[in-house]
């Protein structure tokens, strides 16, 4: 099993140069931050994850284990992992879990990679279904993304690639909460190409 530290804030190592605030670096924890300490839940002060018998991976029994985990993986560009994991978040409910939504947004909205863009958009899909709670915490820039990953769709790992029907429903939420403003043009192609595809 793994024990970590919930007090323990994951934290990205201060860069000197350019280079250090675009790459991924060594995961450094922040400790006694009484902001973050505050919103944890009232005797949560450890994240465990039990270890599956080979070894491989490892469970996330709660929530706020998963996002734990999931930022972690944001800073030390585990693109592959959180797409694995994206499709097991589900509501966010407390202030700890919605501490954790806040970090990953500020990272991975930032995130310059093309597999992060994909992350972020398989996030957004699996909190879709709960509207107003968990979608409203990523406040990323929908059009920004989609319009981001279809351009370069070619270049997105197969692990984090998303699914044509992944892709084509992110693609009816943006037209829909659009109303009448068309979607762009790559936007609106790629969305007819994927409907022919699905069909």
């Amino acid at each position: 099993l793994v024990l970590v530290s919930a007090l323990a804030e994951p934290v990205r190592s201060a860069g000197t140069g350019l280079v250090e605030g675009i790459l991924p670096k060594q995961l450094v924890f922040r400790r006694g931050e009484a902001a973050w300490i505050s919103n944890l839940a009232e005797g949560s002060r450890h994240y465990y994850y039990p270890v599956h018998i080979s070894g491989t991976f490892a469970f996330t029994p709660t929530l706020s284990a998963s996002l734990y985990l999931l930022l972690c993986r944001f800073f030390t560009w585990s693109f592959a992992d959180i797409a694995g994991m994206a499709s097991t978040i589900s509501e966010v409910s407390t202030s700890e879990e919605k501490q954790l939504w806040d970090r990953i947004h500020l990272l991975a909205g930032s995130a310059h990679h093309i597999d992060a863009v994909a992350c972020c958009l398989r996030l957004a899909f699996a909190t879709a279904p709960f509207g107003g709670t968990t979608a409203s915490v990523l406040r990323w820039d929908m059009s920004r993304l989609l319009f981001e990953y279809v351009r370069k769709r070619h270049l997105v790992s197969a692990a984090c690639a998303l699914s044509c029907q992944q892709e084509l429903h992110l693609l009816d939420l943006l037209s829909d909460t659009q109303g009448p403003s068309p979607l762009a043009p790559e936007l609106s192609v790629r969305r007819s190409i994927l409907q022919a595809l699905t069909s």
